[in-house]
């Protein structure tokens, strides 16, 4: 199965016929592009039981080739943000779709957004925003801005080939802003069942927090820092959220 997921904010209640129409019209033009046909079909009869929790939805389905496609467009009732969906529709995996559909979620539940990108999955507050991104090949990294503080969160993979045989924290002292590179005699390590960990916090021009862990059971490792206002609780609970395994 071949999920695409596009989601933006929105104001006001849309047109979602109006948002459908644009959205088949790009696809339309990328199927054109691509010099492949597109033909519209009958949505299954499974597709028409789709519920999405508290939004307002449409679908569409169509078929290039043997290729046969579901496209869903929903809003939001309550934050009117727009979510638009696309899945590739096979006979295997038809029957998991309206599940699936029915867990699209566009804002946080509670305090805390759950986020997931290659299986690096973690925790933010709801009202933290991501500033930019890098995914790179074994290495990823989210940059957030919340209320007078800055938190960024990276893993690396391979941690074997890493550290090379170099201890943790030292290692996290070479990936460390240049500034707080001395601090890091102050690092604190402790150790866990398939993990290694170290943590540091400071006070300088601002509030400096950094935490890395090491997971032996995925061989990567997991960074977390922040730099701004006191916010001891919030930093050790979105650490504690990092999930490796």
């Amino acid at each position: 199965m071949r999920l695409e997921l596009r989601w933006r904010k929105e104001k006001d209640k849309a047109d979602l016929e109006k948002v459908l129409k644009k959205y088949i019209d790009s696809l339309k033009e990328g199927v054109k592009r691509k010099k492949f046909s597109f033909s519209e079909i009958k949505p299954r009869d499974i597709f028409a039981d789709i519920h999405l929790r508290n939004k307002e939805k449409r679908i569409f389905s169509w078929r290039s080739g043997n290729r046969e496609v579901l496209n869903l467009v929903a809003q939001c009732n309550e934050c009117h943000n727009i979510i638009m969906a696309q899945v590739s529709v096979t006979e295997k995996d038809a029957e998991k779709i309206p599940e699936i559909f029915a867990g699209l979620e566009d804002h946080a539940q509670g305090d805390l957004a759950q986020w997931a990108v290659y299986d690096f999955k973690f925790s933010m507050p709801a009202y933290y925003t991501l500033d930019k991104f890098s995914l790179r090949s074994g290495y990823l990294e989210f940059n957030f801005l919340g209320p007078g503080a800055e938190l960024k969160l990276r893993r690396w993979g391979l941690a074997g080939m890493l550290l090379k045989g170099m201890a943790l924290e030292k290692w996290a002292a070479g990936v460390a802003p240049k500034t707080l590179k001395r601090e890091f005699s102050k690092i604190v390590k402790k150790e866990e069942p398939l993990h290694e960990i170290v943590e540091l916090a400071l006070k300088r021009w601002s509030w400096f927090a950094f935490y890395a862990r090491r997971c032996t059971e995925v061989n990567k490792i997991y960074a977390l820092e922040y730099n701004g206002r006191k916010e001891e609780a919030l930093f050790s609970r979105i650490a504690a959220k990092i999930q490796c395994h």
